[in-house]
């Protein structure tokens, strides 16, 4: 109680420190996507990093997350082409940075690596400045690569009350699958659940990865080759076997129309579907336990093994070319210098071993103590607000490190992801070619596969629908882009 105590008044004395020495704080705006769908920036005390941040630079820094990709990009060509241009803002691929450097709105962050910035380049490496890097010059403030997350989580409650074993192949996936939609797996005498959800493509992935190819519109590396998901042979065999599961009516047809992680808990958790695929963040943290807990308290979830099929052992799909977050500077601010320093300030800060620590676990002698360079967590780590802090991670973080101080409970969930084999995709590295419109082809391809799978087209059309898509959208030459580039990154390994 009296750490408690000393905590709230320590935090007392912080907002009116804060609000004594910033009389005139300059204010920063930040735009960018939601990782996790919610937008909600907690306010005074519950917000130890916009404090600390505030307190340190002199500023009044304003986040602005939007929740979907979507909703993301027609909101930042709405603000980029107004009055209300954002100081730094989110880019969500290259092709995007490409764009915006090519529109002149972007500021050539090139010299700032080596001053205002390099306290980021000694958190991200230099391989994070090269990700951001078109023409020689840097367009770009690239973060750390996050750790992957996503693998199917299933009922296990469910398994239990009808007698069935973890699956481990796909033919145990869809004998799962079956018995959740046709033999009342909660118990409510209703035929009303779903085998497999999940967003979109991704309520699928395990199943393409157990035919050893990737989801619609990925872009690999294997045995040094540059490969499109489309032109693999196997994957029509995949979409076949993906329909099959559909027309059964085992998948949620809710998935193809889910956007966030936390709607796909909704669905594992509400009993619609007993098997998601989906991030362990957003189901397995001790505050969506509780919640699970709180809907029904017998309930239980599992993380599940990556299935086997006849591509072996499925990988998953991983970005591999992109960051979690890349930030681009308005080129308005070459014009307002003052500014333009602040924004570096704040991303040097969060670089800063210090600052770094506030935006991953808060103040010091609050939400943790430090003691010889160890990091221990207090209770207040735990509250319900701390999971907004990632908004502030502008430029990273040591996953690891980071993870075993926040979510020391969720090692088995962090490490069982860990496992899973990966399909690194790079579509988002690769600077479109000319005559290569990827929104388009994506939109195509996506349209169209879906439709495969829905049993809207037979797959007999299958060559046809590729050939279309090299003739009508040049797949052949953003792949060959993506060899080029990769290349020329070393990244088609030996």
């Amino acid at each position: 109680m009296k750490r408690v105590l000393a905590s709230l008044v320590f935090g007392a004395a912080l907002v009116a420190a804060t609000v004594g020495n910033a009389q005139t704080p300059l204010r920063l705006s930040f735009f960018m996507l939601s990782a996790n769908g919610e937008t909600r920036v907690p306010d005074g005390i519950a917000n130890p990093q916009k404090l600390g941040i505030d307190r340190a630079l002199g500023v009044d820094l304003q986040l602005e997350p939007v929740p979907t990709l979507a909703d993301y990009a027609a909101a930042l060509t709405v603000r980029l082409g107004g009055d209300a241009v954002p100081d730094l803002f989110q880019i969500p691929n290259r092709q995007t940075l490409g764009a915006l450097k090519d529109a002149g709105l972007l500021l050539d962050l090139t010299d700032a690596f080596d001053t205002d910035l390099r306290a980021v380049v000694e958190l991200t490496g230099r391989n994070a400045v090269r990700q951001a890097t078109i023409g020689g010059r840097v367009w770009g403030v690239a973060s750390t690569q996050n750790l992957p997350q996503e693998t199917y989580w299933i009922r296990q409650d469910w398994l239990e009350r009808l007698g069935l074993p973890m699956p481990r192949t796909l033919s145990d996936l869809a004998r799962v699958a079956r018995a959740f939609v046709e033999n009342d797996p909660d118990g409510d005498g209703r035929r009303d659940t779903y085998g497999l959800t999940g967003n979109g493509w991704r309520s699928l992935a395990p199943v393409f990865g157990a035919f050893g190819v990737g989801t619609p519109n990925t872009l690999y590396v294997e045995g040094g080759l540059v490969k499109s998901a489309f032109a693999e042979a196997n994957f029509p065999r995949a979409l076949e076997y993906a329909r099959g599961l559909v027309n059964a009516g085992l998948v949620d047809p809710d998935a193809w129309t889910m956007k966030t992680g936390p709607e796909v808990r909704a669905r594992l958790f509400n009993g619609a579907a007993g098997i998601a695929y989906v991030g362990w963040p957003q189901v397995a943290r001790d505050a969506q336990l509780a919640e699970l807990r709180g809907i029904n308290p017998s309930a239980r979830i599992a993380q599940v093994p990556t299935p086997i099929g006849p591509g072996g052992r499925g990988e998953l799909p991983n970005e591999g070319g992109w960051p979690w977050r890349m930030w681009a500077v308005s080129a308005r601010l070459k014009n307002d210098p003052a500014r333009l320093k602040k924004v570096f300030e704040v991303l040097a800060y969060v670089s800063s071993p210090s600052g770094n620590r506030l935006v991953k676990y808060g103040l010091e002698g609050r939400q943790y103590t430090l003691v010889n360079g160890r990091v221990t967590a207090t209770e207040l780590l735990s509250a319900p607000d701390t999971g907004s802090y990632y908004l502030y991670q502008f430029t990273g973080r040591d996953e690891r490190e980071y993870f075993a101080v926040r979510f020391p409970n969720q090692l088995p969930a962090i490490e069982g992801a860990l496992r899973a084999p990966r399909k690194k995709d790079f579509a988002n590295f690769v600077n479109l070619p000319a005559g290569v419109d990827r929104a388009a082809m994506d939109r195509f391809a996506e349209e169209e596969t879906l439709r495969f799978v829905l049993g809207r087209r037979p797959l007999t059309q299958y060559a046809a629908f590729l050939g279309e898509l090299r003739s009508a959208y040049n797949l052949d030459a953003f792949v060959a882009a993506g060899r080029a580039q990769l290349a020329a990154a070393g990244l088609l390994g030996p």
